[in-house]
């Protein structure tokens, strides 16, 4: 399989996770239970419920079996492999250090980087390129929906700071994002962009320098100036 071969330990980054259940009692792994919230996004079905009606239908468990690595061979299933429903992936999820699971894209990062995806895309064949973008919408975190945006299903959201390393024929690869939903209680307003890119740039070299050696190049900024034209920091 294509994902298996360009991340080959991302199941077991998936499995290293935080995992707070009874090991003894568990019928899915971790990465069974992370692939149902990944499979849940990318199949695009509206809502939870719309990939759940669906996801015990034709091949969806073998075929889950393969992603995960938790095959119908375990001997949990007994011959007949399932796909866990969205409200176990979602209560696992809600147990686990979001901290702990942004650190998963560092590391595919670190994984892309050893095998030099990004060289072709480096500035002057020396920097690689990471663009800020502060014009992202993600839904309130929970306890910040107070002063949060609406929207028309009723969610309220916020704008967050992504981190996108610059790829290939000018791709994307989303590496890391940072909330701007603290409130300054000396100068009673919310968070702005150069305060949250502060905290950013600080997780930033610390996720990079513990994981990737940068092999053959640096990091370069792109952030617009007020002009609006972007610039290398």
């Amino acid at each position: 399989m294509v994902l298996r071969a360009v991340f080959p330990r991302l199941n077991a980054w998936l499995n290293a996770l935080p995992d707070p259940r009874m090991q003894r009692m568990c019928l899915y792994t971790a990465a069974h239970l992370w692939w149902q919230v990944i499979a849940t996004y990318l199949s695009r079905k509206g809502s939870r419920n719309g990939f759940d009606e669906q996801r015990q239908s034709g091949q969806a468990a073998w075929n889950m079996g393969l992603l995960c690595g938790q095959t119908a061979e375990d001997p949990r299933f007994d011959g007949q492999p399932t796909v866990t429903c969205s409200d176990n992936a979602a209560h696992h999820a809600s147990r686990v250090d979001p901290e702990a699971v942004a650190q998963i894209p560092v590391l595919m990062f670190h994984d892309l980087l050893d095998r030099r995806l990004f060289d072709d895309a480096r500035l002057l064949d020396r920097w690689y390129r990471m663009v800020v973008d502060g014009s992202v919408k993600e839904k309130c975190r929970q306890g910040f929906e107070q002063g949060g945006k609406s929207c028309t299903n009723g969610a309220r959201y916020r704008y967050v700071l992504q981190l996108s390393v610059v790829g290939p024929q000018g791709t994307l690869f989303p590496l890391m994002h940072q909330e701007m939903d603290i409130r300054d209680p000396v100068a009673d307003r919310e968070d702005c962009e150069l305060r949250s890119f502060a905290r950013l740039s600080v997780r930033l070299k610390k996720g990079v320098s513990q994981t990737a050696h940068l092999p053959g190049g640096r990091l370069a900024l792109l952030l617009p100036n007020r002009r609006g034209d972007l610039q290398t920091v």
